[in-house]
């Protein structure tokens, strides 16, 4: 079937190579390493050309230029693997700098799982966990009470394949909000309704980009995913991530 509203013609080639962290990109859930009750992978190409367009009824969009490519794959319901998401998607002409957060459920120990990497044309410069992102200005929306950040602290740190430290920071005040999805918007509000109540759940996409941002050599679009933490979970505590 074919959505005529939005025809999607487009081509991604990789500039730079790819990663995961840890042994497979894996984050595994449960008291059993060998036998994990749920899981995600994620798999970055962070560096890429993109060419071709998206049709729509208005006519035509031309999306050539740079994009992060992300493979995830996620075994378990949404709100029992992470609570909220941050992700950062930076692409200059020379570098890209990319970073994915997710934070688990309380029943998990609301554990920071932190992705990133900054690469250049044909080479991974640095790679690994030891990244972070900071609110640290934070509003409520007055549509559904989340608290949305207005500014924010983005910190890489690694090490180059020769062992070199590599550090970035970018921080400031994000601007104006691009954005802001729904994910339920289309269920119907007596079923939305109901499964906020039971599950707490109530994922909302905020995205902003913006240029106006203090910088050690970088600049940056954030798109930033919140999903509320659900308020009982039938989990298991554990430390068991890979």
């Amino acid at each position: 079937m074919t959505n005529q509203n939005s025809l999607v013609n487009l081509t991604v080639k990789r500039a730079a190579p790819g990663f995961t962290v840890g042994v497979d990109g894996k984050t595994t859930y449960g008291t059993d390493p060998a036998a994990p009750w749920g899981s995600m992978r994620h798999a970055f190409w962070p560096r890429n050309n993109v060419s071709g367009s998206i049709t729509t009824p208005d006519g035509p969009i031309d999306f050539k230029g740079k994009a992060l490519y992300i493979m995830a794959l996620q075994f378990g319901k949404p709100h029992h693997l992470a609570a909220k998401w941050n992700f950062v998607n930076f692409q200059g002409a020379n570098y890209s700098a990319i970073m994915m957060e997710f934070t688990t459920p309380p029943s998990y120990g609301s554990t920071l799982v932190n992705v990133g990497g900054i690469v250049k044309d044909g080479e991974i410069i640095s790679a690994g966990s030891s990244n972070s992102v900071k609110h640290t200005k934070v509003n409520s929306d007055p549509d559904n009470d989340w608290p949305t950040p207005e500014e924010v602290k983005l910190d890489w740190s690694g090490k180059t394949k020769d062992g070199k430290t590599v550090s970035a920071t970018i921080e400031g005040s994000l601007g104006e909000r691009r954005d802001r999805i729904d994910i339920m918007a289309e269920v119907p509000g007596f079923v939305k309704s109901i499964v906020s109540a039971a599950a707490g759940t109530k994922p909302y996409v905020y995205q902003v980009s913006t240029l106006h941002l203090k910088r050690s050599n970088l600049v940056t679009s954030l798109t930033i995913l919140v999903v509320l933490t659900p308020r009982t979970t039938n989990l298991t505590k554990s430390q068991d991530w890979r």
